[in-house]
């Protein structure tokens, strides 16, 4: 099976993950919420208070619009994506932990729902 770059890319980016958590056993990440929408992924980073996560608390709001995201992909309980800044030639990918593969399969079933509605969405504006 041949690989695109995006493959490679996450893979080494899922790598270079697990190097540090493997490195550095405090290191614990951040946990945050997704959300998925035809347009966007948006993460709210919660805090920890108590033990329990309070999403009301949240640390910060990061989205990033499906149009500029390139590629995605996942392995083990891992997934990740690849996007371009919105103005400079610049791409980052970004890398996120489930707590288990079932998670993982539902978000990549997500992300792959809202492009194909992007899509749909894209192609009956440009044919309007």
């Amino acid at each position: 099976m041949v690989k695109s770059k995006g493959d490679e890319v996450i893979l080494e980016s899922i790598e270079k993950v697990l190097k540090v958590s493997r490195c550095k056993k405090d290191w614990k990440g951040y946990n945050c919420l997704l959300e998925v929408s035809n347009f966007e992924l948006r993460f709210l980073e919660s805090s920890k208070k108590n033990g329990g996560q309070s999403m009301s608390e949240s640390k910060g709001s990061y989205f990033f619009c499906l149009k500029n995201v390139t590629f995605y992909g996942n392995r083990d309980n891992y997934f990740a994506f690849i996007s371009k800044h919105p103005t400079l030639p610049l791409f980052a990918c970004h890398v996120f932990k489930a707590d288990n593969c079932s998670k993982i399969k539902n978000i990549m079933a997500s992300i792959g729902q809202a492009f194909y509605k992007f899509l749909i969405d894209l192609s009956q504006t440009l044919l309007e």
